[in-house]
C-alpha cells in the first residue's frame, strides 16, 4: 500500500489530527480498499443550518437515551473536567464567559424526549447561569475538600429529559481569592473529551473580553449539533450505508465473547459500577516502542493494542480477541468548534491463531484496524440494533472491553486565561465503567501513564492490580524481543491459545432474516399474549407474531424496547421497567411478567378491602372462618405473588395464619 506510514499515523491521531487530515486520509483508505466509497462522498447531503426547534437525536444521543431508561440516575455517562485557577480571579467575568458558552451552543441547552416513536432534541432558550461558589478558605485542608468535593460532584445525576445537561460550581481555597477550582461536569449525550479544548480556548478569549469590559469577539458559529444530527441520519443511508453495513456483517459474523474469568458471579443486569487501578510504563521502555514503530512503520498504539489483545487471549485462551477502541467522530471541519458528542466505538476483531511472532501480530491488528477504521461511519449503537446481537442484560453487546490510547486531549498544561490567571486541568473518576473493563494509555513526558477501570462486581482490586502488572510485563518483553513468538515474549503468563468452536452458544448469531417459525408457536394466545402480539406487529410491520416470537430477533431494537415498555406500562396500568423487558423478551415471557404485575397490583386493592371485611366480623365470625378453611393450603398459596382475586377466603386464612393480620388490625371493641 503506498504511503502506508502515513496512513498508519492516523491511528496515533485518532483525535488530534484536523478535519482535512482526516477526510484525506478516509479517502484513501477507501480507494485503496478498492470499496468504491467516492460514491458515498459525492451522494453525502450537505453539513447545513437547520431551523428545526427540535432536530432529531444523533445515534449517540439515541443510544443515550435508551441506557438512561435502563438505569436511570446513574453517572456512567458523565463527562468530569476541574479545572485548577492560580491568580486573581474575576468571577463575573467568568460567570459571564460561561454563559456565552451556553449561548453559543445549543447543545448545552438540550434535553431528550421521546415524540412519535423518536428520540427529538428540545433546545431551551439562554438563560443566565448563576455560577455557586463554595468557599473552602476556612478548612484545615482545602485541598483535599475540594477533592472530596470534586468527587461527589463529578457524579451528578443529569436527567435527559429534564436538564440541565451541565453542572459547573466554585470552589475557593484561600482567602485571598487566588487559588480556585471550577467543577465541570456534563452528560456524554451533549460533551465529549475534545469538547474540555473547546471549552479552555473560548474561556480564554471570553474571559479576557469580559474582565476587559469588552465585547466578546468569537465568531458565530455556522451550525449547531442540532444541524449534525439531522445530517448523519441523511448521510447514512443508501447504497454506501449498505456497504458498511455488510462489511460489519461479514467482519463479525460468529465472533466469540471474551471469556475472561471474573471474581464474582455476574449480575443479571449489567452493572457499572467501578474502580480504577493506575500503572506507568517507564520513559526507556516507552522510547523502545517509538523506535520500535518507526523500525516496522507501525504506531505505538498499534503496538500497544496489539499487546493488549496479546494479555486478553493468555487469561482467555481463545485465538481470536474482540474488543472496541474510540474515535472522536470529527470527520467534518465544520464540527472541530462544536461542543457535542461525535464519539464513536469502533471493533477490532484480531486472528490471534498460529502462534505468530509479535511483528506479524502487529501487522494483524494494523491492517483489521484500518479497515474498521474506514467503515467507521456507522454508528456503535446503530451497529448493534443492525447485527442484533443475541441479547444479554448482563453484559455489553458485541465486545466487554474497550482500548483507549491519548484519551486526553493533548492541551498545554500552562494556560492562561489572563497574564496573571494561570489554568490547569485535570480528570475527575465517577467511580463508573461502561464496559467489563477498559484500559486507557496516555503519554507523558516521563513514559507512559495508564489507567485500568474495571467493574467492582466482576473482579477484585487484586485481580485489577495483577492485570496491571501482567500488561506492563508484556509491553517491557515486546520493547526489548518484538521478533519472539507470542509463546515465547512472556512464559511466566502467556497460555497456549487454544482453538475455540466457533459454533458454540456464546458466538455472537447476527440476525440475517426476521421470518423466525417456531413449532412451539402453535399454542393459543392468552389476552396479554395477543395484545403484545399487536403491538409487536405494529411497531415491526411484521404479520405473524407467535408467542415464542423474540423481540429482538425478529427486528425490535433498544429505542423500540424502550417504548414498548412506555406503552405497556400506560395499557396495563403496571411498574413494567426496561429491566423487565430486557430479561422478558418473548411474547409469552413478557406476558407472565404483566400477569404477574397485574396480580400483584390487585392483591395490593384486594388486600386493602379485606382488611375492610374483617374489620366488619365479629370475632367470632373470624375465627369461624379461619378454622373452615385452614386445611385449605394450595401450593399456590405458598408464594406471594400467585394468588387470584378467586381464592378469598383461602387467602384469608392463610395471611391470618401468616400474621398478615394481628389482632392490633382488628378494631379494638372487638379485640379479646
Amino acid at each position: 500500500m503506498a504511503n502506508i506510514t502515513n496512513i498508519d499515523n492516523f491511528i496515533k491521531s485518532l483525535s488530534h489530527l484536523s478535519s482535512q487530515e482526516r477526510a484525506r486520509v478516509l479517502a484513501r483508505l477507501r480507494t485503496e480498499k478498492a470499496r468504491d466509497f467516492s460514491t458515498f462522498s459525492s451522494e453525502e447531503s450537505t453539513l447545513r443550518r437547520v431551523v428545526n426547534p427540535e432536530p432529531i437525536a444523533s445515534f449517540w444521543q439515541e443510544q443515550m437515551w435508551y441506557l438512561e431508561q435502563l438505569a436511570p440516575d446513574l453517572p456512567t455517562y458523565n463527562v468530569p473536567f476541574r479545572f485548577n485557577l492560580q491568580g486573581p480571579l474575576n468571577v463575573m467575568a467568568l460567570t459571564a464567559a460561561l454563559n456565552e458558552i451556553e449561548r453559543r451552543h445549543e447543545s448545552l441547552r438540550t434535553t431528550l424526549h421521546l415524540r412519535l416513536g423518536k428520540v427529538v432534541q428540545v433546545i431551551a432558550p439562554a438563560s443566565s447561569l448563576k455560577l455557586s461558589v463554595t468557599d473552602l478558605s476556612e478548612e484545615s485542608d482545602p485541598d483535599h475538600s475540594a477533592a472530596e468535593i470534586a468527587k461527589k460532584f463529578m457524579q451528578t445525576s443529569l436527567n435527559l429529559a429534564e436538564g440541565p445537561l451541565y453542572r459547573v460550581h466554585l470552589l475557593q481555597l484561600d482567602k485571598a481569592r487566588h487559588k480556585h477550582v471550577l467543577l465541570w461536569v456534563g452528560s456524554h449525550a451533549v460533551a465529549d473529551g475534545w469538547s474540555l479544548g473547546i471549552i479552555i480556548r473560548e474561556l480564554i478569549s471570553l474571559y479576557g473580553s469580559f474582565s476587559r469590559g469588552e465585547e466578546p469577539d468569537l465568531d458565530e458559529l455556522p451550525i449547531q449539533f442540532g444541524d449534525f444530527a439531522v445530517w448523519q441520519r441523511e448521510s447514512l443511508s443508501g447504497e454506501a450505508y449498505d456497504r458498511i453495513l455488510n462489511y460489519w456483517r461479514e467482519q463479525l459474523k460468529g465472533c466469540d465473547p471474551l471469556t475472561v474469568e471474573t471474581d464474582f458471579p455476574r449480575p443479571s443486569i449489567q452493572s457499572m459500577r467501578g474502580s480504577t487501578s493506575r500503572f506507568f510504563i517507564s520513559q526507556q521502555t516507552a522510547s523502545r516502542l517509538t523506535n520500535l514503530s518507526k523500525r516496522f512503520q507501525v504506531t505505538p498504539f498499534t503496538i500497544l493494542l496489539a499487546a493488549y489483545q496479546l494479555l486478553l487471549v493468555s487469561r482467555t485462551g481463545q485465538e481470536e480477541c474482540v474488543l472496541g477502541t474510540g474515535i472522536t467522530g470529527r470527520t467534518k471541519s465544520e464540527l472541530e468548534a462544536l461542543i457535542g458528542s461525535f464519539v464513536n466505538i469502533i471493533v477490532i476483531r484480531t486472528d490471534m491463531s498460529g502462534d505468530p511472532t509479535f511483528i506479524e501480530l502487529m501487522n494483524r491488528v494494523r491492517n483489521v484496524t484500518l479497515d474498521a477504521i474506514a467503515h467507521q461511519d456507522l454508528p456503535f449503537g446503530k451497529l448493534i440494533q443492525e447485527l442484533a446481537p443475541e441479547r444479554d442484560p448482563s453484559r455489553p453487546p458485541l465486545c466487554q472491553t474497550m482500548f483507549l490510547y491519548g484519551s486526553t486531549p493533548l492541551l498545554d498544561k500552562d494556560i492562561k486565561l489572563t497574564t496573571d490567571l494561570g489554568l490547569s486541568w485535570d480528570g475527575v473518576s465517577t467511580s463508573t465503567v461502561k464496559f467489563d473493563f477498559e484500559l486507557a494509555i496516555d503519554e507523558h513526558p516521563n513514559g507512559l501513564l495508564g489507567r485500568f477501570d474495571y467493574c467492582i462486581d466482576l473482579f477484585r482490586k487484586e485481580t485489577a492490580e495483577a492485570f496491571c502488572n501482567d500488561f506492563v510485563q508484556i509491553v517491557e518483553a515486546i520493547a526489548q524481543q518484538p521478533e519472539l513468538r507470542l509463546s515465547e515474549l512472556c512464559p511466566m503468563i502467556y497460555k497456549k491459545i487454544t482453538k475455540v468452536n466457533h459454533t458454540s452458544g456464546d458466538s455472537v448469531n447476527i440476525k440475517q432474516s426476521t421470518n423466525f417459525t417456531y413449532e412451539s408457536a402453535k399454542a393459543e394466545m392468552t389476552t396479554i399474549e395477543t395484545e403484545i402480539a399487536k403491538a409487536w406487529s405494529i411497531a415491526l410491520g411484521f404479520d405473524h407474531i407467535q408467542r415464542t416470537d423474540e423481540f429482538f430477533a425478529i427486528g425490535g431494537h433498544s429505542v423500540m424496547a424502550a417504548q414498548m415498555v412506555a406503552q405497556f406500562r400506560e395499557q396495563f396500568d403496571i411498574d413494567l421497567t426496561l429491566k423487565h423487558f430486557l430479561e422478558n423478551t418473548t411474547v409469552c415471557s413478557l406476558a407472565n411478567v404483566i400477569e404477574q404485575l397485574t396480580i400483584k397490583l390487585s392483591d395490593q386493592e384486594y388486600v386493602r378491602s379485606l382488611l375492610d371485611r374483617v374489620e366488619q366480623l365479629s370475632e367470632a365470625e373470624v375465627i369461624a372462618l379461619i378454622e373452615q378453611h385452614e386445611k385449605i393450603e394450595p401450593a399456590s398459596l405458598q408464594q406471594e405473588t400467585a394468588y387470584s382475586i378467586e381464592d378469598t377466603d383461602q387467602q384469608i386464612s392463610q395471611n391470618m395464619k401468616k400474621n398478615r393480620f394481628s389482632e392490633s388490625d382488628l378494631p379494638k371493641e372487638r379485640q379479646c
